[in-house]
This record gives C-alpha cells, structure tokens and sequence, in this order.
C-alpha cells in the first residue's frame, strides 16, 4: 500500500528571479489580444511551475527507493535508520548526476508564460462561443480530487493546498480551464462515445468500487504495538481518534520510511484486490478512526537455494491500521468519471491531431504580444506561427473559386456550378 512522493519547496533560484522582475504589479509581461497578463501573475505562476517540476523528480526518487524497499523484504532482510538514510543519499547523488536541476528560469519562464497565454486564449475562445463552466462541475471535480489527494498524501484538503503553495481559488481557476478546454475541444458524442469503451476500465478505478482510504504504523513488536495503540486512544472519546492525530504518531513510530513521510498514510484498498483476506475483511468492518488491535505482518517465506543451509528466522512485525474513510459507489456515469475520460482522450493518440490543431490555429490567429525582451524566442515562435497561418489562409483563398454577387435570385447550389478559379461571372 504506497502513495505519491511527498512535495518539495520552490527552488530560491526562481524566487529571485521573480523577485528580481521590477516595476509594478500592473505591469504587463504579454497581451493576448490587448488583454495583459501582468507581471505578478506570471511570477506566481512560476513559482508552481518549478514546484510541480521539483515533485516529478522527487517522485521518481522515491519510486526507486521503494523498490528497493520492496526488494529487500521479498529477501527478508532489513536495514537500520543508518543504512536508510545512506540509502536515500546515494539515491539523491544519482538523480543529481541524471538530472539537471528544475528548469532554468529561461526554458521554464517560456513554458509557463506560454501556459498563461494558453489559458487567456481558453477564456477568450470560450466566451466568443458561450461556453461556461457551472459551479456544480468545479464542485464534482473537486470532491473528487480530495479523496486522491488524501489516499496520496495523508494530508487534509486545506493542508495539501498549503503545502503546494495555492489556494483553492487557483486550483478551481486551474480545473475551470481543463473543463473549457473539454467542452472546446470534444464533443458531447466524443465523450459519449469515449465513455462506452471505456466501462471496463473505469470500474477499476477505487472511487467507482466499494473501498477505503487507510493508515498504518508498521512496529517492531506486538508489545510496542500495544504501547502506541494505548497512547493513540489516550484522551480519545470512544476506541476512534482522528487523522492528524495518527498521523503525528505514525510520523514520529512507524519503520515504514515512505508511508512515515505521509502520516502513515497506506493509500486506496478496494475490496476484492488485496492479497491478505484477514486484513481485508476488517478494513471494510471497522468503524472510520477506529484502531485496530495489533496485527501480525505475514511475510513472504525467503527462495531458498538447493543444498543451502536454511535461512535465519524472519522478524516478526506489527502493524495498527485505522480506516480513514469508506467509499461507497454509486451507478458507473458518464458524469461521474468525465474528468477521467478527458484526461484519457487528451492522452490518446487518435486524439492528437485534433487537439494539436485546436491549439495550433488558436495559438496562430490571435494577437500575442510578449513584451518582456527575456522571452524575444517565444514571441519570435507565435509571429511565425501567424505568418504561417496567414500564408495558408492566403493560398486557400486563391484556390477557392470568386462567386458571382448575389442579385436577389435563390439558386440552388447543388444545380448552379461555380465560376472558374480566380474570375467572376456577373449575370
């Protein structure tokens, strides 16, 4: 049962960049069809730009410390906190060595600049069509994402958008684009269509089958594990405490490293998709923030090699589980799972060619101006791009036939041929 990697701070380098930007807030580092993006804006925007780069790499490392994790415990062996920690640093050393550090302020200056235009140009495409996005799909969306951000990280809502460096009026401004962009790009039948081929894999998905989201301290002893178990329910009203709570304890106790980092958080178990029947069946018995009893962990007997002598007696491990929540499913809807089918149809390459030239021809037909001279290559990109734009619109008109004035006579278009290519043909 494992979660994402824990998030990491803003890199001081873009910090002073952005604090290093001068003039006021007001002023404009682009327009986008006159409309300004300041440049307050633009700084803040970096500033999650680099932390969303940062945790992509941290993930990473994590997923291969896990491993190894994993790995030594198929074998049945164990490392002190030593051995972890100088685990970790070698871990940290290769990534460094692989990886540059997040990107520069110039390469990740240009990309999000170019993300902002992008979500004026959304806005602006939207509002010439009528498109609108309701408080009831930003409220779907984001019930949604409390549940994964809480099986992911152990941490609440509130504390997540703390620790990510936004408020929950960025993230719903940020979910508002992804649903116009949606509604912009596909059709109702698209989706449709992209939903009844999809049933089988969303139904594996944890938020459509009945599960929970739950915590654990992993302990060394059945004794110790009825020592924390006794100081968890120290003051508690009834046998239930809260998250936070376990969570502090699991933080400070617990020998699981990566889980320690997430409040003991274990993550989604759906029912039916454990290896452990016993635990299972008392994760979806047990009443939210109830504590368990402790529990032996069952390891996996070591591979032993023919004429090998036999190996050492395994450790034994405890563990205290605590459910956090129960899920409960309701019917398997298109509107239930829309964010999901978008994210799969912007992901699937049959897809490509259309999203690429939505974006494409609105990137090209508006009017850009980047007024900060840092980023000179990407307005040099969005001019050739209009200019390229405007040679086709121009080739395209010359191939297309001249029609003669209307003079108030309905001809039928299918019966009436057209006139040759580049003259007309009064009556």
């Amino acid at each position: 049962m494992r979660g994402c990697a824990p998030l990491l701070g803003i890199a001081v380098v873009l910090l002073a960049f952005c604090v290093g930007c001068g003039g006021k807030e007001s002023d404009a580092v682009a327009t986008v069809n006159n409309q300004p993006i300041s440049r307050s804006q633009f700084c803040q925007a970096l500033e999650q730009a680099e932390d969303i780069d940062a945790r992509q790499v941290e993930t990473q490392k994590l997923m291969v410390v896990q491993v190894i994790y994993e790995e030594l415990s198929r074998r049945g062996l164990t490392v002190s906190q030593q051995d972890a920690m100088d685990l970790r640093r070698r871990v940290d050393a290769y990534f460094g060595s692989v990886f540059p550090s997040p990107g520069s302020a110039g390469t990740l200056g240009a990309r999000t600049l170019d993300g902002l235009i992008v979500r004026q140009l959304i806005r602006q495409e939207a509002d010439k069509r009528g498109v609108s996005v309701s408080r009831e799909d930003l409220e779907a969306r984001l019930e949604g994402i409390k549940d994964y951000v809480l099986a992911a990280t152990g941490k609440s809502f509130d504390a997540w958008l703390t620790d990510t460096g936004q408020s929950e009026e960025d993230l719903t401004s940020r979910l508002s684009i992804e649903i116009l962009r949606g509604k912009l790009v596909f059709t109702d039948e698209d989706r449709k269509a992209y939903f009844e081929v999809s049933k089988q894999r969303l139904e594996a998905l944890p938020h459509n089958n009945e599960s929970v989201i739950c915590r654990e301290i992993i302990l060394a002893s059945k004794e110790e594990a009825e020592a924390v178990r006794k100081e968890l329910l120290a003051g508690a009203s009834g046998d239930t405490v809260t998250g936070e709570k376990f969570g502090e304890v699991a933080a400070e106790k617990s020998l699981d490293p990566l889980e320690r980092t997430r409040g003991g958080m274990a993550g989604w178990v759906v029912k039916g998709n454990t290896d452990d029947p016993k635990l299972e069946k008392l994760l979806f018995e047990m009443a939210p923030g109830a504590v368990s009893e402790p529990l032996p962990i069952e390891l996996p007997a070591p591979e032993e090699e023919e004429g090998a002598a036999p190996a050492a007696p395994r450790p034994q491990f405890y563990r205290l589980v605590m459910v956090e929540k129960h899920i409960t499913p309701g019917e398997l809807t298109l509107e239930g799972n829309v964010d999901a089918i978008e994210e799969w149809m912007l992901g699937d390459p049959r897809y490509q060619p259309q999203l690429q030239e939505f974006f494409t021809n609105l990137r090209a037909k508006a009017d850009i101006a980047i007024l900060s001279p840092r980023y000179k290559a990407l307005g040099d990109a969005y001019r050739e791009g209009r200019e390229a734009r405007a040679r086709r619109m121009s080739q395209t008109e010359e191939l297309m036939p001249t029609l003669p004035e209307p003079t108030g006579e309905v001809r039928s278009p299918v019966t009436e041929p057209a006139a040759p290519s580049g003259k007309t043909q009064p009556e």
